[in-house]
């Protein structure tokens, strides 16, 4: 049998590149990402080196590692047809993913093996295994914030429900990876963003075109043409995406019945095909070469390529409703070529599989449309849940409140009333005290009658004796008694000047006479001749408290309000206004 010789080429660099990493190494964290991204990134440009790289992380020691190794394998191997080895990696790769402990690179991991599960679900039809998977994997990536995976599992599960018939839904999902990928460019490589963008724009484009068959909206059709051109600008280096966005160019031709165009791009896309062994692809673009031909009716040429796309379809065994269509066709060009044989054989064969395939194909999308039709009813009910919760909180948050707010409310008036009972008897003592005060000197006598009371003789740091202390007091007194303390400049300073002797010593025996400091008890004085002038002058009490203050000596209301509020219990305003009433 002959063999080409690219064959043995590739075959050979398989073959030495999985020789050359037989033996097991330990890879350090950098090195294992590299190789990650390595292999990730080529899945969409060079399937073959992807597996190098692959290969290379399997035969590390770590189980993190060999997980992720066997999980893109998998999805490989699935690109590649080769279902069986596929399922057997994927088991692998969560076998090992059990035994990693529990770590956010393992949770990050179990996501990219979900994906890759989808993708390979999708690719063997079972769409509705694919979803799940998607799902489940979308959440884990929320739950870790790795933004460009939740893009990844948005157009991913964009593209199935496509698959189920639901394009405008799809469409909006799509979208909404490609807004998302956007505002995420900045934080990855020019890489990444080129691959994902890549990727959503084969997937809108795809999802336009079949928007398009489902209802011949023509606007559909050039929506669709845009985004594979877009998909085309960004994947130079990107070769399966690039297969794929030039074959949906070519559909697009087709559509258009722009047949000569649509058979020149599938050629040329052959050829990139067999070069790079893409045999899925190549069966389904020898179908769309067969469908072109058989539009313009060169049957003999649709012929060859609808036999070429069967053949493959025989050998790999993916995508049997495109054998089917096929077949159909085969049988109507034999029809056509009056060779009834034939005819019937391939009639036979698309009879034969066409109930169980459309069973299978129709049960999917039922069952993607019902876990969509699920996860809608968990969404709203969600909402229902999350409105109600809040609805509730708020009504429990008022009416604990509002218990909050009357109890604090009754507190308050137990307090007032409280304060009210103490202002009035303090009120009603201040009236009894200064009943019988007929002017400041009596005022000052009276407070000073109250200061006089015995009190214990305190040690002192002066050796002077009685009668000087007694002496300074008298002259002190007189100051008083001329009413000099309401005067703004009435200070330790001013006093000890006037009667001749120093600061220190003038506080120490007005202290020790009145048990308070000279500030305190001149402010006491202060606001004990207001006091006596609001009782004994009602034309006083028509003056405003900054009036009442500076009558006093004091520079502003504030502080005149703040030492009548202690010596009464009341501001000056209450207290004029008790007397007026």
């Amino acid at each position: 049998m002959y063999f080409p010789m690219k064959f043995i080429i590739h075959f050979c660099f398989l073959f030495f590149s999985t020789l050359s990493f037989s033996q097991t190494i330990k890879l350090s964290d950098t090195e294992y990402q590299k190789l990650h991204d390595k292999a990730r990134l080529l899945i969409n440009s060079n399937i073959d080196s992807s597996f190098v790289y692959a290969n290379k992380i399997e035969k590390s020691t770590n189980n993190l590692h060999k997980s992720f190794a066997y999980g893109i394998k998998s999805y490989l191997y699935q690109l590649k047809g080769d279902s069986i080895q596929s399922k057997k990696l994927y088991k692998k790769s969560l076998s090992y993913l059990e035994k990693v402990p529990a770590s956010n690179d393992k949770t990050k991991l179990h996501a990219y093996l979900l994906n890759y599960g989808g993708l390979s679900e999708s690719i063997r039809g079972n769409l509705s295994n694919a979803l799940l998977k998607y799902e489940a994997g979308k959440k884990i990536a929320m739950k870790t914030d790795d933004k460009l995976q939740v893009i990844k599992f948005g157009y991913n599960i964009a593209s199935l429900y496509g698959s189920a018939g639901n394009y405008k839904l799809a469409i909006k999902e799509a979208r909404k990876s490609d807004e998302l990928i956007d505002k995420y460019q900045l934080k990855i490589s020019k890489e990444k963003y080129e691959n994902n963008k890549s990727n959503i724009n084969i997937c809108l484009g795809s999802l336009y075109e079949s928007l398009h068959n489902s209802d011949l909206d023509k606007k559909s059709l050039d929506s669709a043409k845009y985004f594979y051109s877009k998909a085309l600008f960004v994947s130079t280096n990107l070769l399966s995406n690039k297969i794929r966005a030039k074959s949906g160019l070519g559909n697009i031709y087709c559509l258009k019945d722009n047949y000569p165009d649509a058979i020149k791009t599938y050629l040329s896309l052959l050829v990139d095909l067999k070069e790079n062994n893409q045999k899925l692809e190549s069966a389904q673009i020898c179908y769309n070469m067969g469908i072109s031909y058989y539009n313009t009716q060169k049957f003999d040429e649709a012929l060859v390529y609808f036999v070429k796309s069967d053949s493959i379809y025989n050998v790999n065994k993916f995508d049997k409703s495109q054998y089917l269509d096929s077949n159909y066709y085969q049988a109507k060009i034999y029809e056509i070529k009056k060779e009834p044989s034939k005819a019937l054989q391939h009639a036979k064969i698309y009879l034969n599989n066409f109930e169980s395939s459309e069973a299978k194909k129709n049960a999917e999308k039922s069952e993607v449309n019902f876990l969509l039709g699920k996860k809608n009813l968990e969404n709203e009910m969600i909402q229902i849940r999350d409105k109600f919760k809040r609805q509730v909180l708020i009504e429990s948050l008022l009416k604990w409140g509002g218990i909050a707010v009357i109890f604090l409310l009754i507190i308050i008036l137990l307090i007032n009333y409280r304060n009210k009972k103490v202002n009035d008897k303090k009120f009603n003592n201040l009236l009894l005290e200064f009943e019988t005060i007929a002017n400041t000197k009596k005022v000052i006598d009276n407070n000073e009658a109250f200061s006089d009371l015995e009190k214990n003789k305190k040690s002192s740091s002066f050796n002077l004796d009685e009668d000087k202390e007694n002496e300074l007091i008298q002259k002190f007194s007189k100051l008083i008694d001329k009413n000099e303390f309401l005067k703004e400049g009435f200070t330790l300073q001013y006093v000890a000047n006037k009667i001749k002797t120093n600061t220190t010593y003038l506080s120490y025996v007005v202290n020790k006479k009145f048990e308070k400091s000279f500030s305190d008890y001149v402010n006491e004085l202060k606001i004990n001749y207001a006091i006596n002038e609001i009782i004994t002058n009602p034309t006083y009490r028509k003056y405003s408290t900054q009036a009442i203050a500076e009558s006093v000596g004091f520079k502003n209301a504030i502080s005149f309000t703040k030492s009548f509020n202690k010596r009464t219990g009341v501001t000056p305003a209450q207290f004029v206004k008790r007397m007026n009433d």
